[in-house]
């Protein structure tokens, strides 16, 4: 006999038997060595055709040995009739060609005169080619067999009784001998109260014909509760009568906490299922409640989602919305399907439909696929979530919102609204002064005040925003004439005039334009009322201006869709033309600064932002491209120093100069990296 003694490296080795090319068996040492228990895939290893495996109670295992090693395994077998050592031996089977393999066995008890063992059998064909992969596939094996937490029992139907095939039962327990299995397990504590009609149905199921596939959550040798899965097979008589079933039981506690770790403390539901036949293999007290009695998913499922998820959610589960298509999502090879939705519990009606996360996952490591149900409360997760949405939405001093969502929402709404509507832009009365003569503090009450006040004034179907600074966009729906518009918004400037418990008295100018059909884009309701607005302030401000057609004159010659974002940018934005250094667009900022009565539109830039009549020397000696901006300084009147950055761009198929002036602070320099990129020495523009 070639008995084995090896040190194993644990890091290296496999844990589970699972891993391994082989399979389990239950075997007695008679007069033949014959199989109680064989599993399939130990009968391909050992050579069995399929007729075989369904009479492996009648094969002696020494006729599938190879004629070499025949001899030298039955006297190992002899030996160990009286022994009862644990064996680890290495023999050729009797097939085509040369195939090894290993086996491990261990004695668990006797049945009569004879010693039973339980074999764990690995395939060492291939690493027999070498001696390293011999060397580790043997290190694995001996690792998983002496680690692995497999038991058995044989359940015997005549007697509705359990006998233990191997040295300990459910975790480490003593071999037990019982009649009445179920109810000695569940009177011993040996099984969590919540899996007792789990255990009850198993029993049950043997004694109907049906091998149930369970997880159980079992008390262990240490009192702790582990999850153990129990698998059976039948055992049959030469009438082809069920007489018993082998029962493998396997620890697969680590696999499900870690499942349930995902989840966390909003567990609210986690259940597995049999794919195939709809059983449910993890279901404890809670899920069966659920399953309202029933021993099948697909007979439920289908009622239980429709009362569960809330009206609006439950096309979200249309691809599993009834048993058919949960039986074709199965069989579809996807693996896993997650799913955000408003769903109640069948037994907590009374909390609504919280948010939940629905997921379904399918366990391709077992032998029977396993598809698991978990469905986590995340309505904290949901509502924490929603709340930095809206603050992401929501300008932080007025609570309005702000110019990132405004657009957006005002956008969605002219795209679906069927009627007219009027859109507003208001401006704070020479704010600017506010703030420089009482400071910002009282600037912002006055802001926040203001802010109220268009909550107030409008109706609540109102989408009101602060574009930023002391601007305000509103855009009212449903806006049926503009004269309907027009005294909305000059009852707007009444109102704020008169307000007497503002921080300080102030005015506003509205500019407002009617929406009729066809819909304008809410880049053109911007354009129109700006211009109204300007013509507001220009009229001696505190009052509405109504947009019309005559207002064009006025306008840009080009406009984007994105100039009312760069009049609210504190830094000066302007675009000239590339060849003739006409201005093609000045933001608000820069009106401020350089063009105060707005006659900026056909002058050259060097005339509005440098006041000189030539053309700016960085402009006639440097090209300008489109990758990367050209730096240079200059200086204003007072002293300040202002980097001009500026590139080429294309505005409208026309080639153009975007030009971005930012105010340095004292002894800033352009850096030494952006000089490299071509940023140019300080100068003066008006030094030429």
């Amino acid at each position: 006999m070639k008995e084995v003694q090896r040190k194993v490296n644990e890091s290296a080795a496999f844990l589970s038997i699972n891993n391994l090319p082989g399979g389990v068996g239950v075997y007695e040492l008679g007069d033949t060595i014959k199989a109680t228990y064989l599993s399939r895939n130990l009968a391909k290893l050992l050579g069995y055709s399929s007729a075989e495996y369904h009479n492996y109670t009648e094969l002696h295992l020494l006729d599938a040995v190879h004629q070499q090693d025949r001899k030298r395994i039955s006297s190992m077998f002899s030996r160990l009739k009286k022994s009862h050592r644990d064996i680890d031996i290495e023999f050729r089977i009797k097939a085509e060609g040369e195939h090894w393999i290993r086996l491990l066995g261990r004695f668990a008890r006797f049945h009569g005169q004879f010693p039973v063992y339980y074999f764990v059998a690995s395939d060492t064909t291939e690493a027999h080619q070498s001696s390293v992969l011999l060397q580790q596939q043997n290190a694995r094996l001996q690792f998983a067999f002496s680690h692995s937490t497999l038991e058995m029992w044989e359940y015997h139907l005549a007697e509705d009784r359990v006998t233990t095939l191997s040295r300990s039962i459910l975790g480490g327990h003593p071999p037990i001998n019982t009649t009445d299995p179920a109810t000695y397990l569940i009177e011993q504590e040996l099984v969590h109260p919540s899996f007792e009609q789990t255990l009850t149905q198993d029993f049950e199921d043997l004694r109907g014909g049906v091998a149930p596939d369970s997880i159980l959550r079992v008390k262990n040798r240490d009192g702790l509760y582990r999850y153990v899965r129990s698998s059976y097979s039948f055992l049959e008589d030469t009438e082809g009568r069920s007489i018993s079933a082998i029962g493998v039981f396997q620890d697969v506690h680590d696999e499900i906490e870690t499942r349930l770790k995902v989840l966390g403390n909003n567990k609210a539901f986690f259940a597995a299922f049999n794919l195939e036949s709809g059983r449910p293999v993890l279901a404890d007290a809670a899920t069966r409640k659920v399953m309202q009695g029933k021993n099948n998913l697909y007979e439920v499922f289908e009622q239980v989602l429709r009362t569960s998820v809330e009206s609006s959610f439950f096309p979200l589960f249309d691809e599993i919305s009834d048993a058919k298509k949960l039986r074709e999502f199965f069989r579809s090879g996807r693996k896993e399907l997650s799913i955000e939705a408003r769903m109640q519990h069948p037994q907590y009606v009374e909390k609504g439909y919280p948010w939940v996360r629905f997921n379904l996952s399918i366990a391709s490591s077992t032998a029977q696929t396993i598809g698991y149900i978990a469905i986590q409360d995340i309505n904290d997760e949901k509502m924490r979530q929603q709340l930095l949405v809206e603050r992401s939405q929501r300008d932080s001093l007025t609570g309005l919102f702000n110019r990132s969502s405004l657009e957006e929402m005002i956008a969605d709404r002219l795209e679906s609204q069927e009627k007219s509507g009027a859109f507003y832009l208001i401006d704070i009365d020479l704010f600017k002064q506010i703030n420089d003569s009482y400071g910002h503090d009282r600037g912002d009450k006055i802001l926040k005040q203001v802010a109220d006040t268009l909550l107030a004034h409008f109706p609540p179907e109102a989408i009101i925003g602060r574009l930023g600074g002391d601007e305000f966009v509103v855009y009212v729906p449903d806006c049926d004439t503009a004269s309907h518009g027009y005294l909305l918004g000059a009852s707007l400037c009444n109102t704020i005039a008169r307000n007497k418990l503002m921080e300080l008295h102030c005015t506003c100018s509205v500019g407002v334009c009617h929406q009729e059909k066809p819909a304008l884009r809410f880049d053109q309701l911007y354009q129109n009322v700006d211009l109204a607005l300007y013509r507001a302030k220009e009229q001696g401000r505190n009052q509405c201006v109504l947009y019309d057609v005559s207002m064009d004159a006025a306008k840009s010659p080009t406009w984007t869709n994105h100039e009312w974002i760069l009049d609210n940018l504190p830094d000066t934005i302007a675009l000239s033309d590339a060849s003739t250094h006409e201005l093609l667009f000045l933001n608000k900022a820069g009106r401020q600064r350089y063009a105060p009565f707005g006659d900026y539109l056909g002058k050259r830039c060097c005339e509005v932002l440098n006041d000189r009549q030539s053309v700016c020397p960085e402009c006639r000696n440097t090209p300008l491209g489109p990758d990367d901006y050209q730096l240079w300084v200059s200086t204003d009147d007072e002293g300040k120093s202002i980097l001009h950055k500026e590139k080429f761009v294309r505005f409208h198929d026309r080639p153009a100069k975007l030009i971005v002036l930012v105010a340095l602070m004292a002894q800033t320099q352009v850096p030494a990296s952006e000089q490299e990129k071509g940023g140019k020495p300080q100068c003066s523009p008006a030094g030429d």
